[in-house]
């Protein structure tokens, strides 16, 4: 199974849920434009589960109103980091629309 990756560091001091919500958007378009050469953007991330660990179920909603799954990992002890990946089930289901 291969996933697709992305992390950015966040300056400042701890993040608001919201915060890594509008992260996530950023990363998922690097992912997507970047990684896979895929034209579709992604307007809104939606955080759906958050647990004790500073990880996160999303949904991300891209510019032909998909939505994709996504994790999400905060890093707050190493420079605000937000991991996200996009399963690869969620990206090979991109390729067939």
């Amino acid at each position: 199974m291969t996933i697709f990756v992305i992390t950015i560091g966040l300056s400042g001091c701890s993040y608001t849920e919201s915060d890594i919500e509008e992260s996530a958007v950023s990363i998922v378009n690097q992912i997507l434009h970047e990684q896979n050469d895929i034209d579709l953007d992604c307007e809104d991330v939606i955080i759906t589960q958050a647990y004790d660990d500073d990880t996160y179920d999303a949904k991300a909603t891209l510019s032909d109103d998909s939505v994709i799954d996504i994790n999400i990992e905060y890093y707050p002890d190493k420079d605000n980091y937000v991991y996200v990946e996009i399963p690869s089930e969620e990206m090979a289901s991109l390729y067939y629309w």
